[in-house]
């Protein structure tokens, strides 16, 4: 470990670990999007940064052991998605935040919309799971998600 931040680089067994321990690491995400690192802050194990990407698009995930600070998403519109206040910022790249069991989920994405979209409902989805079980409500959050985006909607 270097101290720099995100230096400590995990592996799949350290994946499977924090997965285990109730930390969200999904191996895909839509799009098809595959985890292609993943990495903790060295001085810090509350936080996992996970890198997605298929080739073109990439979707960067921050879970942080923490509240959201009300600061942090100064810019951001908010909205909210079963009873979740959610963030966003309408940027490139485009940015989503929300906080749920204790943690702050961000989401930091170059890719389409539609995948950002249906990325963060997977994210919101498992996050109110708990273990990251079926998504049985997709359709719906995807319609809602898209209306986080559309400023005339």
């Amino acid at each position: 470990d270097d101290g720099r931040p995100w230096s400590t680089a995990m592996d799949e067994a350290a994946v499977a670990r924090m997965s285990s321990y109730g930390w969200d690491c999904p191996r895909r995400l839509p799009g098809p999007l595959q985890l292609v690192d993943a990495r903790r802050d060295g001085a810090d194990a509350g936080s996992v940064h996970l890198s997605y990407a298929d080739g073109i698009a990439s979707i960067s995930v921050f879970l942080q052991d923490d509240r959201l600070d009300p600061a942090s998403v100064a810019g951001y519109r908010r909205t909210e998605v079963d009873g979740d206040q959610v963030w966003v910022r309408d940027s490139v790249p485009r940015s989503v935040r929300w906080s749920s069991g204790g943690r702050v989920y961000t989401v930091l994405a170059d890719a389409p919309q539609r995948t950002v979209d249906r990325a963060v409902v997977l994210l919101h989805e498992r996050a109110d799971q708990g273990e990251g079980g079926p998504v049985d409500r997709l359709g719906r959050g995807l319609d809602r998600v898209a209306s986080w985006f559309n400023p005339f909607g």
